[in-house]
């Protein structure tokens, strides 16, 4: 090589300490950016632990994009505190109106009740106007009953020659018309006529109670003539109840010649003697 070109050569080429800077510029960069590198991933791995805790607490994690900030959640509150205010209001309207609507059915409860009393009232006023009046047809009607029971009651015992005494009233049967055999407690055969009459007025009037009275004249022995005087009263008392009366009705007691109606001295007044005495008594 010529001299020319070695100092061509020494003039442009580089002298072996320049490169030293360079070098040293690029293995600073280099670990500038493996200490980023470092950094990186020292930040990333934390936050990543940090959103897998929150996934296994059931939170969550915060966007990394749209973080949640205080102001949002006072408006989010507000909102709902505005919802309820609403919902609140409505429902007091609704009870005001509720509260009316009782106080209305309670007005007309009242007054329902108030014309039912009245109907009442008025019912009850109605009915015991018909009860008095039906209660005044009734003593009418029974009292025109028994003024007609008592003019039917009065002519049947004038037609028995009925008289009014201290004991009741009395109808006396004669020997005769019983048709009793001289000594005998046997009536004859055949209704007598006035035992009939006697039994139609005792059906008339069920509260009327008999006492039948046997009589003898004073023929014979005392004690024989008081009990022939009590068959004939139980003579009689069968025939009655044979006609329909009730036996409870009657009471049967032989006097014998103790009472007598006529003197015993003569044949009529003997007659007259041996009779059976009926008497209507009310309890």
């Amino acid at each position: 090589m010529s001299e020319k070109t070695e100092n061509l050569m020494s003039d442009t080429a580089p002298a072996p300490r320049s490169w030293a800077p360079l070098v040293v510029v690029y293995l600073l960069s280099m670990f500038a950016a493996g200490l980023g590198l470092v950094y990186v991933v020292g930040v990333e791995r934390p936050a990543a632990a940090g959103e897998q805790a929150a996934a296994t607490e059931g939170e969550p994690p915060a966007s990394a994009g749209t973080p949640a900030t205080s102001a949002q959640v006072v408006s989010v509150s507000a909102e709902q505190v505005a919802a309820l205010d609403e919902r609140t209001q409505f429902l007091g309207a609704e009870l005001t109106a509720a509260r009316g609507r009782i106080q209305t059915l309670e007005r007309e409860l009242v007054s329902l009740k108030e014309q039912q009393v009245g109907l009442l009232e008025t019912e009850r006023a109605r009915i015991a106007k018909e009860l008095k009046t039906l209660a005044a047809e009734r003593t009418t009607t029974v009292t025109d009953s028994r003024q007609a029971v008592d003019a039917t009651l009065a002519a049947a015992l004038a037609k028995l020659g009925a008289e009014s005494t201290a004991e009741g009233v009395r109808i006396t049967l004669a020997e005769s018309e019983l048709r009793f055999q001289p000594g005998k407690a046997t009536l004859g055969s055949g209704e007598p006529a006035a035992l009939g009459e006697v039994a139609r007025v005792l059906q008339q009037r069920p509260n009327l109670r008999v006492v039948l009275r046997g009589h003898t004249d004073s023929s014979g022995d005392a004690e024989a003539n008081l009990a022939l005087s009590e068959r004939r009263a139980l003579a009689v008392r069968d025939a009655l109840v044979g006609l329909g009366v009730g036996e409870v009705r009657i009471r049967a007691q032989g006097v014998g010649e103790a009472s007598p109606i006529a003197a015993n001295t003569s044949a009529e007044g003997r007659g007259r003697n041996r009779r059976v005495e009926v008497f209507l008594t009310q309890p």
